[in-house]
C-alpha cells in the first residue's frame, strides 16, 4: 500500500471519529435538557389560531388544545416549550377590532373649488394658502369656493356625503358625492398622519347645449393617499366645461377622541 493511501485512510478515520464525537455530544446535550409541560391560557386569539402559529415547531414539541377554554398544553424539551410560549405571547395581543378597544375618530372637512380664466378669485381665508399653492401649478385667473362639507367616521371605517351646490346663478344645481374609506393613523415626529385606503368623488354637472337646455356630465376622481393632520391637501382635479374649466377637491383631516 502506498504512503498516500495510508494517509488518506488515516484522515478518513479521524474525520469519522470526530463526527461520531460531535453527534454523541449533541445527543448528550439534547438528552440532558429536561422535559417540561406548560399550560398556556390565551386572551385575545383562539386556540386554533394559536395552533396555526406554532405549527412550524411541531417537531420540537407536542401540544393539545382545549378550544372551549382557550387553553394549550405544551409538552417537550424546556427550550422548545419556552420558545412556543414566547411566540404565543407575541401574537396573543389585542387586535384593531378587539371588542374592548375604542377606536379613534377622524373628522374630515372638504372643499370643492372651481377654477376658470374669467373673473377674479374670491377665496375664503381658511383655504387661501392651499389655493395659492394651487395657482403655482394651475395658473387659472379665478378660483372660487363652490361648497364645503364635513363628515366624521372611525379609524378603519368609511363615510359618505352628498349634496348640491351651484356653479352659476343662471344654471341648475350641481350634485356631488364623496366616499372615503379610512385606514389607520400613524404618528411622525411632528403630527399624526391619516391613511385613506380609497376615496371616490363624483359630481353631476349641468352643461348648457342651447338656451335653457341642459345635459348632465359626471366627472370625478379616485385616489388613495396619506393626509397629515390639520393640513389642507389637494386631492385632485377633474376637468369640466361651462362656468369652470376644472373642479378641485381639497381635504383636511382631524383625529379626535370618540
Amino acid at each position: 500500500m502506498t504512503q498516500w493511501n495510508v494517509n488518506r485512510r488515516l484522515l478518513f478515520s479521524l474525520a469519522m471519529l470526530a463526527c461520531g464525537l460531535s453527534t454523541a455530544g449533541a445527543q448528550d446535550e439534547t438528552a440532558a435538557e429536561p422535559l417540561v409541560q406548560k399550560v398556556i391560557r390565551l386572551e385575545h386569539i383562539s386556540a386554533p389560531q394559536a395552533e396555526a402559529v406554532i405549527m412550524p415547531l411541531r417537531r420540537e414539541a407536542s401540544w393539545s388544545v382545549v378550544p372551549e377554554l382557550k387553553l394549550i398544553s405544551v409538552q417537550g424539551p424546556q427550550g422548545a416549550v419556552e420558545a412556543i410560549e414566547r411566540l404565543l405571547q407575541e401574537v396573543d395581543v389585542p387586535g384593531p377590532e378587539d371588542a374592548t378597544s375604542v377606536r379613534l375618530n377622524v373628522v374630515f372637512t372638504g372643499y370643492l373649488v372651481g377654477a376658470s380664466d374669467a373673473g377674479e378669485s374670491q377665496i375664503p381665508e381658511q383655504v387661501r394658502d392651499a389655493v395659492v399653492e394651487l395657482g403655482k401649478h394651475f395658473p387659472y385667473k379665478n378660483y372660487s369656493l363652490l361648497e364645503t362639507f364635513g363628515i366624521r367616521t372611525q379609524v378603519g371605517g368609511s363615510a359618505e356625503v352628498s349634496g348640491v351646490t351651484t356653479t352659476a346663478p343662471d344654471q341648475p344645481a350641481m350634485r356631488y358625492e364623496v366616499e372615503i374609506q379610512v385606514g389607520d393613523v400613524s404618528e411622525t415626529e411632528t403630527r399624526k398622519v391619516v391613511r385613506i385606503r380609497a376615496l371616490r368623488s363624483q359630481w353631476r354637472l349641468p352643461i348648457e347645449t342651447k338656451p335653457d337646455v341642459f345635459v348632465y356630465e359626471e366627472p370625478g376622481l379616485r385616489a388613495s393617499l396619506d393626509i397629515p393632520e390639520d393640513v389642507i391637501v389637494v386631492v385632485g382635479k377633474s376637468g369640466s366645461v361651462g362656468a369652470y374649466q376644472g373642479i378641485f377637491l381639497l381635504l383636511k383631516a382631524e383625529v379626535v377622541e370618540p
